[in-house]
C-alpha cells in the first residue's frame, strides 16, 4: 500500500495472519498490531503520530526511514530480522525483552544502535542503553582496520564491557593482584624484604597495587622495584577506572 498523501486514523491488524505487508508514505495516527503473525511487516517512509502497539510473531520487522512522534510499544516473538534504518524517533519506543531483539538488527547497525541508545537514555532504561553501547562498541571494533587498536578495544571489552560492567573490572583487579603476588612467590629474582610464603606475597602485591605503602615491606632487588612500579601504575589506573564505572552506575 502506498497511499500518499493519505493519513490513516486507525490501522488495525489485531490477530491477523498475513504473509507480507508493506506500507509506504503514510501518516498513521494509531497503529494496532497485536497478537499478529507476519512473515514480513515493512513500514517505509511512514510517520507514526499516535500511540501504537506491535506484538506477536513477526519474522521480519522493517521500520525504515520512518518517524515516530509518540509512544510505540514493541513486543515481538520469533523475530529473525529487525531494522530501524534511517528511522527518526522524537517520541518513545518501549521494547519487551530488548536484549534478544538487539541481536536481530542487521544493516547499518551502528546508526540504529545510536538512535536506540538515545531513546533508552531518555526513558531512563539504563540497562538497555548499556546494551546498545556495548553492541555499538563491538561493531566498531570489528570495523577497525588497525590490528593494534582492535586489540586494545578487545582488551577494554574484556576488562569492562566497554565501560558497562564494573563487576568485570573488579574481578580483573583481583586477578592482577593474584598474578603479581604469585610472580613474587615463584620467581627467584622478585623478592620483598620480610616476606615469606604465598599469602604474604599476595599481601605485598595488594599494598603495592593499591599504593598503600605501610612501610613494613619493601622490594629487595632492582627487578622487584621495576615490577612494583608497573603494578603500582596498573593499580592506580584500574582502581580509578573501576570507581568511575561504579559511580556512573550508582548516580544513574
Amino acid at each position: 500500500m502506498d497511499p500518499l498523501p493519505k493519513t490513516f486514523e486507525n490501522l488495525c491488524f489485531v490477530k491477523s495472519n498475513i504473509s507480507q505487508v508493506k506500507l509506504s508514505n503514510a501518516s498513521i495516527k494509531e497503529l494496532d498490531i497485536r497478537e499478529a503473525r507476519f512473515d514480513c511487516l515493512e513500514l517505509l517512509r511512514c510517520e507514526i503520530l499516535g500511540k501504537s502497539n506491535l506484538s506477536g510473531s513477526i519474522k521480519r520487522f522493517l521500520f525504515n526511514d520512518c518517524i515516530n512522534t509518540n509512544i510505540l510499544r514493541i513486543a515481538l516473538e520469533d523475530t529473525e530480522e529487525v531494522s530501524f534504518e534511517d528511522a527518526i524517533n522524537s517520541g518513545r519506543i518501549y521494547f519487551k525483552d530488548f536484549p534478544k531483539l538487539v541481536e536481530k538488527i542487521t544493516e547499518k547497525k551502528n546508526e540504529q544502535l545510536l538512535m536506540l541508545k538515545e531513546n533508552f537514555r531518555q526513558l531512563g532504561e539504563y540497562d538497555n542503553e548499556d546494551i546498545c553501547h556495548l553492541h555499538y562498541q563491538k561493531a566498531k571494533t570489528k570495523e577497525e582496520k588497525r590490528y593494534y587498536i582492535r586489540g586494545l578495544r578487545r582488551l577494554l571489552d574484556w576488562i569492562s564491557g566497554y565501560g558497562t560492567k564494573p563487576c568485570r573490572t573488579f574481578l580483573t583487579i583481583i586477578l592482577l593482584i593474584l598474578i603479581f603476588g604469585t610472580a613474587y612467590y615463584v620467581i627467584p629474582c622478585l623478592q620483598y624484604q620480610g616476606v615469606s610464603g604465598w599469602i604474604e606475597c599476595i599481601y605485598a602485591s595488594a599494598i603495592t597495587f593499591f599504593a598503600v605503602g605501610y612501610g613494613d615491606l619493601f622490594p629487595a632487588t632492582l627487578a622487584t622495584k621495576m615490577v612494583s612500579l608497573v603494578e603500582a601504575f596498573s593499580g592506580v589506573t584500574m582502581t580509578s577506572y573501576f570507581l568511575v564505572l561504579l559511580s556512573r552506575k550508582v548516580i544513574r
